[in-house]
């Protein structure tokens, strides 16, 4: 349909994007990052934490961290469903207050017993799963002629920036404050709260 309507674009639509596009790149990288940390950190640094720093069992580490995923993955239909109904921008900042509300009590709680800490890690990966509208918001910060590519490049360049210097940054943190995940997750969540409330204002302006 876009090459019948000659909306296709005329020259290589990566140049484009870094041309014409840079107030879309800079959201979406940070949107990005907000993905990315709680993935990062929820899913795959967090069970490493339990045993090291909290002494739980290996066993024990990965039943929590099961439920929590298995959490995360309905709760990826559930945002999704909501998004549909009130909009990407509102499902993003209800689900970044969720995710720190959550993310901030599951880590304050350690060490407890294991099935508080398994439901508490469950209630973080429900709150994580509205990660999913992340890539629904960045679809709609490009035009057609460019969206493709000006969600990959910002998406995988960011994902690859912030997902490699999470566990670092993460881990020496950890040496001064038990809490850093949960202030790191609760600082990225109140980031994308920030660029829910910019993008859906900037979009009613336009």
């Amino acid at each position: 349909a876009m090459k019948e309507q000659k909306t296709l674009a005329a020259e290589l639509p990566l140049k484009m994007v870094l041309r014409d596009h840079k107030a879309q790149i800079w959201p979406a990288m940070l949107l990005t990052w907000f993905l990315s940390a709680g993935i990062v950190t929820i899913t795959l640094l967090t069970p490493n934490i339990l045993q090291t720093q909290f002494q739980y069992t290996a066993a024990d580490a990965l039943l929590a961290n099961s439920i929590a995923i298995v959490c995360l993955t309905f709760a990826c239909v559930f945002w999704g469903w909501l998004a549909d109904r009130i909009g990407a921008y509102r499902v993003l900042l209800i689900g970044a207050v969720v995710l720190a509300l959550s993310a901030s009590a599951f880590y304050r709680a350690l060490p407890t017993d294991i099935v508080r800490t398994a439901a508490l890690y469950g209630l973080t990966g429900f709150g994580l799963g509205s990660v999913a509208v992340v890539p629904m918001v960045l679809v709609g910060l490009f035009p057609p002629a460019v969206r493709y590519s000006g969600f990959s490049f910002s998406y995988n360049v960011a994902y690859s920036i912030f997902g490699g210097f999470t566990p670092i940054l993460v881990s020496l943190w950890m040496r001064s404050d038990a809490l850093a995940p949960a202030h790191y997750l609760v600082s990225v969540c109140v980031l994308a709260i920030g660029l829910a409330w910019y993008l859906s204002a900037k979009e009613k302006r336009a």
